[in-house]
């Protein structure tokens, strides 16, 4: 009887550790399979509208060189642009069910978020307090942010340019307000820049040719993916993607 009790007590720890474990897996296979489509959602849109339109370097995004950090109207000369092309370039390539909403007049906190949306170090991306960008919801209930995208900064040969934007950000939410909202976990960041060699990509490092608008996709390692996916978050996406949209062992989820 004895021995009967130990097995039972035995198989009860290792269901116990296998239940959550099973979760876990099936968890990281739902958010890996949004993703992908989502990418892939986007993508089409993106391909579809540079055959209606041209490549991107020539869609009519008036934000286009402006600095949004210099006054409130270059802010929201660059937030209205965002909004023309998502209306021009996305919207009209997705299927329908799609909720957009261009305004930038609400809180997280009036999303039904219950925390704010977290870098990897636990330092806000956006606070419950804060208003949100323009966001559109798929109709699988996946969340998208957008953002304009800035290059600035100092060049190879050591000038510096001020920041300007080219391009849109998106901050991907795969569950929407549920938690953890954290970057890498159910948060991935993709980037689509105005120029004639554009893509749409997961976030990672590039650089841009401020004269031709050409953009430089750096051939980053694995392990720099690594790195910065589980400190900062913003290149988890692409390390996904670049080992064949799962997530492997090493990913520190």
């Amino acid at each position: 009887m004895a021995e009967v009790l130990i097995t039972l007590a035995v198989i009860g720890v290792v269901a116990a550790m296998t239940i959550p474990m099973l979760v876990s897996n099936y968890q990281k296979k739902v958010f890996v399979t949004r993703l992908q489509r989502t990418y892939n959602t986007l993508s089409n849109a993106f391909v579809s509208a540079q055959v209606d339109y041209g490549d991107s370097s020539k869609w009519d995004y008036e934000g286009v060189g402006v600095d949004p950090t210099v006054s409130d109207e270059n802010k929201i000369l660059a937030y209205n642009s965002v909004v023309s092309c998502i209306q021009k370039y996305i919207l009209p390539y997705l299927a329908k069910g799609y909720t957009f909403n261009p305004e930038r007049n609400k809180k997280l906190a009036d999303l039904s978020y219950s925390s704010d949306l977290l870098y990897r170090s636990g330092s806000p991306m956006i606070s419950l307090s804060s208003n949100v960008p323009p966001y559109l919801i798929l109709n699988d209930g996946t969340w998208i942010f957008f953002s304009y995208l800035t290059f600035g900064g100092q060049d190879s040969d050591g000038n510096e340019h001020p920041y300007r934007s080219y391009g849109l950000r998106m901050m991907v939410d795969i569950n929407g307000p549920k938690p953890p909202n954290t970057l890498g976990r159910d948060i991935y960041m993709m980037y689509m820049f105005f120029s004639a060699n554009s893509k749409l990509i997961m976030a990672t490092p590039v650089s841009i040719n401020l004269g031709t608008l050409l953009i430089t996709y750096k051939n980053t390692s694995r392990e720099d993916l690594l790195e910065d996916c589980k400190t900062s978050g913003q290149y988890c996406g692409a390390l996904i993607q670049r080992d064949g949209w799962q997530i492997k062992d090493d990913y520190p989820w």
